[in-house]
């Protein structure tokens, strides 16, 4: 059987692989579908719950390599410094940043997940919201507005 290569997040089907093994040197296609249906960082199986300190360490060195990922760090600098933030847990799967009330056992679907688009604006999808159901914003001092406001509407912070 061929190697099984695996992007960001999703599998490469056998015959992929078939074809990738037999042209080692061709480029690697795009997923298909519809563009922004499903970010190649979201991966279920890979989430990690962290410490806010854990976290803040997480997008300090994706932001080493990558600058677009500072507004997620200072998104995680914000939430772990307020009085609120042991009422809300974070966790990462790929880079999309997971934010949940303590206690939350299925973070694949409690949680409100934030992801970096291609275009470096912010993501936000509320638990149980269709993957197309975003918030989308760019300007760092609205992301951590518009975060605290998701987690007052879903009650997971007082005012």
């Amino acid at each position: 059987m061929p190697p099984l290569y695996v992007g960001l997040s999703d599998a490469v089907d056998e015959r992929e692989a078939t074809n990738r093994t037999a042209n080692p040197t061709a480029r690697a296609d795009p997923p298909t579908g519809s563009y922004g249906a499903t970010p190649m960082v979201w991966d279920p199986t890979r989430i990690e719950p962290k410490s806010w300190p854990e976290a803040h360490a997480f997008y300090a060195a994706l932001e080493d390599r990558n600058h677009e990922f500072v507004p997620l760090r200072l998104l995680v600098d914000h939430l772990g410094a307020q009085a609120y933030a042991r009422s809300i847990a974070g966790a990462v799967s790929g880079t999309s940043l997971l934010v949940a009330a303590t206690g939350t056992s299925d973070w694949a679907r409690e949680a409100l997940r934030i992801d970096l688009g291609l275009s470096g604006a912010i993501r936000f999808a509320r638990p149980g919201a269709s993957i197309k159901a975003h918030t989308v914003i760019s300007d760092d001092a609205r992301v951590i507005r518009a975060c605290e406001r998701i987690l007052r509407e879903l009650g997971w912070i007082g005012d």
